[in-house]
């Protein structure tokens, strides 16, 4: 069972960041979308859904974008 589909994460994505066009390469923090407090609902929505990342590789450099997000939330 996949634990979220990059569907998933894009429309969660888009839900947190208030931005529909939000695509899977989409620069997130460099374009300022993904900002401390939306970071930290992403962090919590992903808890929620059991997605477990560990403290190691909360860096911004997972965040950058959905790919690299459902990379590290498929680790």
């Amino acid at each position: 069972m996949e634990l979220i589909s990059m569907e998933e994460l894009l429309a969660l994505l888009r839900e947190i960041c208030g931005e529909e066009s939000i695509a899977a390469d989409t620069e997130l923090m460099e374009s300022g979308l993904l900002d401390s407090y939306a970071f930290i609902n992403l962090l919590s929505e992903l808890d929620m859904r059991a997605i477990s990342i560990e403290p190691t590789r909360v860096g911004t450099e997972n965040f950058t974008s959905a790919e690299r997000i459902y990379l590290l939330c498929h680790k």
